[in-house]
């Protein structure tokens, strides 16, 4: 795991320093930060020590950091609104990113969805939630609602969403046991009848594992699909109330 704290600055200093990143970048650049890391050589880093983040470690670094904007890296193939049309997403739907990063899923859910819908962003570390509320504030999406998810669950109340996105989370719970807790916040999370759809590497998160741990939870599985740049996609379904 990856540490994120703030870089010289206290807490009161955060909005003034978002507040500059919203005033001094144009809305293609925040949205497209890897862009600008590869054709620019710019680092993703200063954009998010910007918004008062500064990543400390040897292992996660700016290119790994510029991936996480990046589709061809995160989404099995698929570009997010491929993504999205394959889940089945609709104008006014609640929907979860389950471990958003700083937001691939998340905007496009949320033009998705629209004003009448609602999105939620949840993350375990500060600066991805402080990145999500920048950049959703720079495309004007008052549908986003970016939370901080450090918990033993989701701080959200039971059957709140109609789909949930959880892209390579899996892998970071390193026991059977808190992989099957995270299967179950899922579970709980969705509405009667709600979907989600995990993407997950082949190596880390085996497609049969995951299967297990979703029926476990009592949700319905579909198969998984083919593996793409060593990444497989599950979808999963809660049962209706007869």
């Amino acid at each position: 795991m990856f540490v994120v704290q703030a870089e010289g600055r206290h807490s009161n200093d955060t909005l003034s320093t978002g507040e500059q990143l919203r005033r001094d970048l144009s809305w293609q650049e925040a949205v497209s930060p890897y862009r600008r890391a590869r054709n620019r050589q710019e680092s993703l880093h200063g954009l998010l020590q910007w918004t008062g983040v500064s990543y400390m470690s040897n292992r996660y670094g700016d290119e790994w950091t510029a991936g996480l904007l990046d589709p061809e890296r995160r989404l099995s193939g698929l570009t997010p609104s491929a993504l999205l049309r394959e889940a089945g997403l609709r104008p006014g739907m609640t929907v979860v990113d389950y471990g958003c990063g700083p937001g691939l899923i998340t905007l496009h859910a949320a033009e998705t969805v629209g004003p009448t819908g609602r999105v939620y962003a949840l993350d375990i570390h500060k600066g991805m939630v402080s990145l999500v509320e920048s950049r959703a504030a720079d495309a004007g999406y008052a549908n986003v609602t970016a939370l901080l998810n450090d918990g033993p669950e989701a701080p959200l109340p039971d059957g709140v969403t109609d789909h949930i996105f959880c892209t390579l989370v899996f892998h970071y719970r390193e026991s059977r046991e808190e992989r099957q807790a995270l299967a179950l916040d899922l579970a709980r999370l969705l509405k009667p009848g709600g979907t989600l759809m995990v993407v997950q590497w082949v190596d880390r998160a085996p497609p049969d594992e995951t299967l297990a741990l979703f029926e476990s939870a009592g949700l319905t599985c579909g198969e998984p699909s083919s593996a793409v740049n060593r990444q497989y996609r599950m979808t999963a379904t809660k049962p209706r109330i007869p």
